[in-house]
């Protein structure tokens, strides 16, 4: 009898970009997911437990390597026009139909604001952190634009 492997793969891409969406600066980085946030898409596939959907990035200046026992973003930024924020979510196409889910968030800074790290969130507050990655240092001037295109595609292995 074979069993199937879910494998879930993560791509995040950070962008800074100036006021005419120019962009100034481009980084592709991997996630680490959450042992939470795993139970939570457990919960998503069976339809258990009233699970909420991932639908909220988050940021921080704290640079401390995730790892899959996080719960929060420490430090998480409310200020400088970066505060967390709902995302627009897709189901996009990488190898098969549908097979990755996509958030994407573009904020405008209006302070100058230093960004080390994202996650994603189920709520715009609390809630459970699905993931998060380190994006490298990127010192935000105001009126720059930081765009956020977070990636999990599904595979069977």
């Amino acid at each position: 009898m074979s069993k199937d492997k879910v494998v879930l793969d993560t791509e995040l891409v950070i962008e800074i970009k100036d006021k005419d969406g120019k962009v100034l600066d481009k980084t592709i980085t991997k996630n680490t997911l959450t042992n939470s946030g795993l139970a939570v898409a457990a919960g998503l596939y069976g339809g258990v437990a009233s699970q909420d959907a991932f639908t909220y990035l988050a940021l921080t200046a704290d640079d401390t390597t995730p790892v899959a026992g996080d719960t929060a973003l420490t430090g998480e930024i409310s200020a400088n026009g970066f505060s967390r924020a709902a995302a627009t979510v897709l189901r996009v196409t990488t190898t098969q139909p549908n097979d990755t889910t996509q958030l994407y968030k573009e904020w405008t800074a209006t302070g100058s604001q230093t960004i080390k790290k994202v996650g994603f969130f189920n709520a715009n507050s609390g809630g459970v952190m699905g993931g998060s990655a380190l994006t490298g240092t990127k010192d935000m001037l105001s009126g720059q634009m930081l765009a956020i295109t977070y990636k999990i595609k599904h595979s069977a292995a």
